[in-house]
């Protein structure tokens, strides 16, 4: 596995809200260029509204090759039962 980032120091505070109610969360977001700190806002963006997304309705259907990725797996599986 190939490390795409380093950093020398990573922070998390999370505060909860115990009363319920509506929940706000604040992510602060840090780049060495205008270009890279465009590129997060975009990831994080497209996190939060596929969340959403999610949320409403939760009918997926895999993509990226998941199936593809499944299938492999499965057909191992199935030839390590098998002799001949």
């Amino acid at each position: 596995m190939q490390t795409m980032f380093r950093w020398k120091k990573l922070a998390v505070t999370v505060v909860k809200n115990e009363e319920g109610g509506n929940s706000v969360a604040t992510v602060v977001l840090r780049g060495s260029t205008d270009s890279i700190l465009d590129d997060l806002e975009r990831a994080v963006d497209d996190g939060v509204n596929t969340y959403k997304s999610m949320c409403r309705d939760s009918r997926i259907i895999p993509g990226a090759a998941a199936t593809e990725i499944e299938l492999a797996k499965r057909l191992k599986e199935f030839s390590l039962k098998e002799t001949g």
